[in-house]
């Protein structure tokens, strides 16, 4: 139909789907491909979201360094139009960078700040990532009884901790579960 905004949400939404099949190169590809199509239409919130891909790209690529500029530019143009709930998916995955670098200050507000959104509305599943992220970064940090603690918390006051329980939060999907 030629109407290159629909365009790029579908190649945008290819990037999980490849990504999920292990193919990362192209889903990198299919990334940018998407980026280049919001840039052309001037969607600078498709733009963010995008970038959120992006960033979650290279932290499976093992690339947390690589992973803050995108995931960064994201936080910044949601949180400009209001998308608490897109800041709070792009908070998550930069506080899995951080985590990643060792940066456990940076993680831990920014898991924090993404915890305290899905927290205010019925997002039980993100929840229980972001949760099951914050328990690996006390864990880094050596801080084993209070990790055990917040698992144990978390499966009391939500079902879905109990399943994701030890995942890599940044790696779950929602259709799992």
């Amino acid at each position: 139909m030629g109407e290159r905004h629909w365009v790029g949400r579908v190649t945008n939404a290819q990037i999980r789907v490849l990504a999920g099949m292990g193919c990362i190169d192209e889903a990198v590809a299919t990334a940018r491909a998407a980026l280049r199509l919001f840039e052309e239409v001037g969607d600078e919130m498709w733009q963010a979201h995008t970038e959120r891909d992006i960033g979650w790209l290279h932290i499976k690529a093992h690339e947390p360094e690589a992973a803050l500029e995108p995931l960064t530019h994201a936080i910044n143009v949601v949180e400009r139009a209001g998308d608490a709930y897109a800041g709070s998916l792009a908070r998550h995955l930069r506080g899995v960078a951080y985590r990643e670098l060792g940066r456990y200050a940076e993680a831990h507000s920014d898991l924090e700040a993404a915890l305290s959104v899905y927290r205010s509305g019925s997002y039980s599943w993100n929840e229980a990532a972001v949760t099951q992220d914050v328990v690996r970064v006390l864990r880094a940090e050596g801080r084993t009884a209070e990790a055990d603690s917040l698992e144990e918390t978390a499966a009391a006051t939500n079902p879905i901790c109990v399943r994701m329980r030890g995942r890599d939060g940044a790696e779950a999907v929602p259709d799992e579960d």
